[in-house]
């Protein structure tokens, strides 16, 4: 507020009282100032609060402004590490979501186990979804690894068009059947595990 010369909105151009924070168009009154919103693309009034200001503009409101934003992005950023998916009570996802967090020491360990079998392992957040399906883990006893696998299998012919090309890139296929291990032992072979879930099952 103060002096900012003639006002931009109205045709008199009066002497300005008021600057937009946003786009630091001059304005006379709140009626000019919300006039100057609606026109164009329009401007929301409120500053840009990561935009560059150079040190020397700084002023104490400038400083104080950026802490409090500062702040605001800790408490979102922590608010995000509590959140945590929802699951059917009763199921074994929603048991295996309120487990106690891996330590940094057993990601660690499985990280290694796995890239010195030639496997490159990432791991999803505590909480998602992926991490909490996730029932793969190392066995020290055993000097093995024990891995979730997960089977997806299509219909003969899936994927294809009439004249047997590939379909686009981009379609989505919805899986015919899919089936998992939750604990498949490393020394098993893929063509050994398969036979299970191809095998005729009852009728």
């Amino acid at each position: 507020a103060g002096g900012d010369g003639a006002c931009e909105v109205c045709d008199e151009a009066p002497p300005a009282k008021y600057r937009c924070p946003a786009c630091a168009v001059a304005t006379c009154s709140l009626a000019c100032s919300k006039l100057h919103k609606t026109r164009g693309g329009g401007c929301s009034g409120k500053r840009d609060r990561a935009a560059f200001k150079d040190i020397r503009e700084f002023t104490d409101a400038d400083v104080i402004n950026d802490y409090r934003f500062l702040e605001e992005a800790l408490l979102e950023k922590d608010r995000v590490k509590r959140w945590r998916p929802e699951y059917t009570p009763g199921t074994e996802a929603a048991q295996r979501s309120e487990r106690p967090p891996a330590s940094a020491k057993i990601v660690a360990t499985l990280t290694r186990e796995a890239r010195a079998r030639g496997v490159e392992l990432f791991c999803m957040p505590d909480g998602m979804a992926r991490r909490v399906a996730n029932t793969t883990f190392f066995d020290r006893r055993r000097n093995v690894m024990r891995w979730r696998v997960e089977w997806t299998f299509h219909a003969a012919g899936e994927g294809t068009n009439d004249d047997g090309g590939d379909e686009k890139c981009g379609t989505s296929i919805e899986p015919a059947a899919t089936a998992e291990d939750a604990e498949l032992d490393e020394s098993t072979t893929l063509l050994d595990a398969l036979r299970v879930h191809l095998a005729a099952g009852p009728g």
